[in-house]
């Protein structure tokens, strides 16, 4: 299982690199309620990666219940680990001629978080995950990753779950903080909001390579 999260590390590092999300739990966490309406969102983003697990989980075990285990499994990782990787680097180049992250929300949705109702912040996590090109790709390849270590129902599941930890771990970590005050985050929505489109174009180029590597490099050593 070790061996598995280690693989697991750069996707859940590729998956946290979502400036914006952090950046709307900042902006609801400086609303009046406090943590509701981020702790909602947080919880609508978890629901569908849970869904999203049920579902591939259920198509790679449908697989091996009719397949036998060979280089096929292999291939699939790889060849999901180097789209992955692609689909990073393709997203800096949107950044660079575009300005804005294609998995990003609206930034009309931005300007209404400061009116939003925890309902509402459920909806929207659940929105942005479900229309999230990126949180699909980095599930299957998660997922992958996972069942081709044959490691059995539960801890399968667990590895998954901690993936999922991994993933909402930038998410979280600001909602813990503002149990003793939120005005601290003031400073760090700033600093996103000016910073987030270099932050996400080195992010991209330097995971995404490393996607392209390992996904090569496995495809090379089944040659």
């Amino acid at each position: 299982m070790g061996s598995v999260l280690v693989q697991l590390i750069p996707l859940v590092i590729g998956s946290v690199m979502m400036p914006t999300w952090v950046l709307l739990v900042l902006v609801l966490l400086r609303k009046g309620r406090g943590p509701v309406e981020a702790i909602a969102f947080v919880s609508g983003i978890v629901v569908v990666k849970l869904l999203q697990g049920l579902i591939f989980g259920a198509i790679f075990g449908a697989y091996d219940v009719n397949h036998r285990r060979s280089e096929i499994e292999e291939i699939i990782v790889a060849t999901l680990l180097i789209v992955v990787g692609l689909f990073m680097w393709v997203a800096a180049l949107k950044l660079l001629v575009q300005g804005e992250d294609p998995d990003g929300p609206p930034p009309v949705w931005t300007r209404m978080v400061s009116a939003i109702t925890p309902f509402r912040a459920f909806g929207l996590g659940t929105v942005l995950v479900t229309t999230s090109s990126r949180s699909w790709l980095f599930t299957l390849a998660a997922i992958g990753i996972i069942t081709r270590a044959e490691l059995g129902p539960a801890l399968s599941v667990l590895s998954y779950l901690i993936y999922i930890a991994g993933t909402i771990s930038l998410v979280v970590t600001p909602i813990i903080l503002s149990i003793q005050s939120a005005r601290r985050f003031d400073a760090a929505a700033y600093w996103l909001q000016k910073h987030e489109r270099v932050v996400m174009i080195v992010a991209s180029l330097a995971v995404g390579a490393f996607f392209l590597w390992s996904g090569a490099s496995s495809l090379l050593a089944l040659g």
